[in-house]
């Protein structure tokens, strides 16, 4: 019994023993993890991972944007900030708190001013105007279901009455999504979330900081590239990941609702609308299981189907795709292509079925696909405190026969002005449902909703250049119909220019100024007027005004202090300018505008070099920065620094060859060195690049003459001629040149068109009688020479080859009196007194 007692005893030791073991491992690394986290607290490392952060605003708390967010979700380089707003910390009982959640869709871009949320807000504030209403737009470009989440968690402490969530288009290229370029595909949602909880640690922050220190590819390297940035990251429409897309966003979403409804929000869920009929997929693929020799056939099918298109042949067309499609229906432009064969036909809801098949099949997957959207149908059934607004079957309406395109878009997902006044509409009926109070006001029109918003002929200019520029990158090139469509839209743009007159600008100031006396407390319309007056106005003073009203609210913004520098720049106050792009960068050390700016700003000082490592640092395209190079160095050869100029030009090249005036500037330096040889290479160079302008031919004519290479100056000038037949001097520098081969007959017609574009040009009058001399014709010559005289009288060397000319005719008298006459101006001519001698024996002889 002892024995036994004894063995009991030894194994409880041991197991007590262990489990203090256990302990010691898990609890010593803990406390050390949470000693760390509370000393990287108290050392203010880091940024914090909080959507809202809190600020004091005329004695008051309030909730504004911590721009520093979404560092949990993107590289620093590439992190989206979400839209300035500021509400009060403490909602008054009177007020009606609305959060807007999803992404740049949502948020408005390409600019939020014009988004469905401001028009919502006007439209409400039109109806319900004893009602106060605070509307939070949250939404942020890039960003998806992934990162909605944690925005409606903090939203949800924020004492929210309706969540209104348009979300949906970047599940697949947002982080944490397969075709992503930010925080990397986890098929595991848990695994997601556990990184997105690490990163809201101070050890997690530093955790990624010093992994990135020891990357190859550092933060500052990586620069914003729009929808270019995924055009590697293709997927198929039955790609194995997409099921873990699907699944991860009918969590997410449900979660999100979820948070609003526990908070005691009211939840509007809105299907997502995306461009069908003027948008043609990013990217086509083929099935994987497509055999080569069915491929082959396959695009002969095509081929034949879109010749039959291009002829307007829209039934053989049809039947050709169908053809095609029996081997392979899953390439994306087939289905386009066919949608718009219905389209021609008039067969609407067949067009609009093969639109939506077309958008479902995109490789580049931008746009909500049909599961996406069903999936937010689906969750709005699960609570009656959800709402669902069916936005993309309103933009598709089958009775109106409307697919919907540009009308309502400008882009694969970003809606223009009537496209956000349409969802804004749709939202406020659901809205207004809330309130048990009659509607007595009509509806605020669309043209009200613009001046409200004082969205102004020179913003619609704004937004499409904007979106033009953005359809001419490489993700928008390889749409089938892209070049026609940024044709068309050049020339629409072009056509909007020319009403952009000082009348229109006027009258647009004043929309702004009406907006604000409607709304002066409105930080964007202020922004905004900022921006018309800097940008058209050239008012840089009342400009810096209006951003100063920004800067009361939100003293850190970096754009605001970019436009400050801005307008002291067009101000040439570049010291003040300097101080203002600076602090931008401060605040965002990625800042690349800013950089930019303050190279430009350098520039305009002279101070090239800071100009060039400005420009490097705002990762500038590489024909911009050899602009800085080339200009740098044309300096430095005014200067008188040649061997410097000639190092600045060449890294001009070296950072894009095809810098055809960098070739020039070379060229140029080279003559005025006597390095005729270089001098051919570099002008040689510039019109290869050029070859539709004068000058580079002009030079090359030029320095050939100097070589005595004749033959090769007159092709070249002629080229030149070829180009712009209005050059004088090149006319008279060609009939040089043929007076130089003897060919005075060839020279005279080239002196006559110098002289008759210029009638005063008297270099071309002089060399036009030496080549008439040479040809015996001498009273030609002497009438020329005359023509000369009567313009320039006191010239010694006319009148000495006046007489020279008189000379040969054998009038001797009044050869000798011009040869008195040019000694009489120029007493040391030696030519003319050489001349005189000789006529004068010539008359004694006589």
């Amino acid at each position: 019994m002892e024995k036994k007692t004894k063995t009991i005893g030894k194994k409880i030791s041991n197991g007590r023993k262990s489990l203090f073991i256990l302990i010691l491992a898990i609890g010593i690394p803990a406390i050390l993890f949470l000693l760390l986290e509370i000393g990287l607290r108290i050392a203010n490392y880091g940024y914090s991972p909080n959507f809202f952060a809190k600020r004091e605003i005329n004695g008051k708390i309030y909730l504004t944007d911590n721009p520093r967010f979404s560092l949990r979700f993107f590289p620093p380089a590439l992190a989206r900030p979400a839209s300035h707003f500021a509400i009060p910390d403490k909602k008054t009982p009177d007020t009606f708190r609305i959060f807007i959640l999803g992404g740049s869709a949502a948020m408005g871009d390409p600019d939020f001013s014009f988004g469905f949320s401001r028009i919502l807000e006007a439209m409400l504030k039109h109806e319900f105007p004893k009602q106060k209403f605070e509307i939070v737009n949250t939404a942020i470009t890039a960003i998806n279901s992934n990162v909605v989440l944690p925005i409606a968690r903090d939203c949800a402490d924020a004492h929210p009455d309706l969540f209104i969530v348009y979300l949906g288009n970047n599940e697949v290229i947002g982080p944490y999504g397969p075709g992503t370029v930010f925080a990397p595909f986890m098929s595991n949602l848990a695994f997601v979330r556990s990184n997105i909880f690490l990163k809201s640690t101070k050890i997690g922050q530093l955790t990624y900081n010093i992994g990135q220190s020891f990357a190859k590819s550092k933060p500052g390297d990586q620069t914003w590239g729009g929808v270019d940035m995924f055009l590697n990251n293709r997927l198929r429409f039955n790609d194995p990941r997409m099921k873990d897309v699907y699944d991860h966003f009918h969590q997410n979403l449900q979660e999100i609702c979820q948070t609003g409804t526990d908070a005691g929000a009211k939840v509007i869920l809105s299907t997502v609308a995306t461009n069908l009929k003027n948008c043609a997929p990013f990217g086509s693929l083929h099935e994987n299981s497509i055999q080569e020799k069915s491929l082959k056939y396959w695009q002969k099918k095509y081929d034949s189907a879109i010749q039959f298109e291009s002829e307007r042949e829209f039934d053989q067309a049809i039947e050709g795709y169908h053809d095609a499609a029996k081997i392979d229906t899953s390439y994306a432009d087939l289905n386009f292509r066919l949608a718009r064969c219905f389209l021609a036909l008039g067969q609407i809801q067949e067009a609009h079925t093969a639109f939506e098949k077309a958008r479902d099949l995109d490789a580049l997957r931008f746009r909500a696909d049909i599961k996406i959207n069903q999936i937010i149908r689906d969750i709005s059934e699960t609570s009656t405190d959800i709402t669902l607004v069916d936005a993309e079957k309103t933009f598709w309406n089958s009775d109106s026969q409307t697919i919907p395109g540009d009308n309502v878009f400008y882009d694969h997902v970003h809606f223009n002005f009537a496209g956000n006044y349409k969802l804004a509409k749709l939202i406020r009926n659901e809205v207004r449902r809330i309130f048990t109070q009659k509607n007595t006001d009509s509806t605020l029109s669309i043209e009200a909703a613009k001046k409200h918003l004082a969205f102004t002929p020179f913003d619609d200019f704004r937004l499409k250049k904007e979106m033009l520029t953005r359809k001419k990158s490489p993700a928008f090139a390889h749409q089938l119909d892209n070049q026609e469509v940024v044709e068309q839209e050049h020339t629409a743009l072009e056509t909007l220019r020319k009403t952009l007159t000082q009348d229109a600008l006027t009258q647009s100031i004043q929309i702004y100024q009406k907006a604000i006396a409607a709304e002066p407390n409105d930080w964007i319309l202020h922004n905004n007027l900022g921006l018309l007056l800097l940008e058209n106005g050239h008012d840089s003073e009342s400009a810096i005004k209006e951003f100063e009203f920004v800067q009361t609210l939100f003293p850190e913004d970096h754009v605001t202090q970019n436009n400050m520098g801005l307008a002291y720049k067009q101000l040439g106050e570049y010291e003040t300018a300097i101080v203002y792009f600076e602090k931008a960068l401060q605040v965002k050390p990625t800042y690349f505008e800013a950089y930019f700016n303050l190279g430009e700003t350098f520039e305009k000082q002279g101070a090239y070099e800071a100009a060039l490592d400005n420009y490097q640092r705002a990762h500038v395209p590489n024909e911009k920065l050899a602009e800085a190079y080339k200009r740098y160095g044309i300096y430095l050869a005014n200067s008188g620094k040649i061997d410097r100029a000639v190092e600045q030009l060449n890294l001009a090249l070296d950072s894009w060859p095809k810098c055809a005036e960098a070739h020039r500037a070379l060229g140029r330096i080279y003559v005025q060195i006597q390095n005729l040889e270089s001098a051919v290479h570099h002008f040689s160079e510039q019109i290869r690049l050029q070859p539709n302008q004068a000058e580079g031919f002009i030079d090359l004519g030029s320095t050939l003459f100097q070589t005595k290479d004749f033959a090769g100056a007159i092709a070249n000038y002629q080229s030149a001629l070829q180009i712009n037949p209005d050059l004088p001097e090149v006319e008279n520098n060609l009939g040089l040149a043929f007076c130089n081969l003897g060919q005075f007959e060839a020279a005279l017609p080239h002196f006559e068109n110098a002289i008759k574009t210029e009638p005063d040009y008297l270099a071309a009058r002089n060399n036009m009688a030496g080549a008439l001399s040479q040809l015996g014709e001498n009273e030609a010559a002497i009438k020329q020479l005359e023509a000369i005289q009567e313009l320039n009288p006191d010239n010694p060397q006319i009148h000495n080859n006046i007489g020279a000319e008189l000379l040969k005719l054998g009038r001797t008298k009044q050869a000798i009196a011009h040869f008195e006459k040019a000694l009489q101006i120029n007493p040391n001519m030696q030519s003319a007194r050489k001349n005189l001698s000789y006529a004068l024996s010539k008359l004694k002889e006589n």
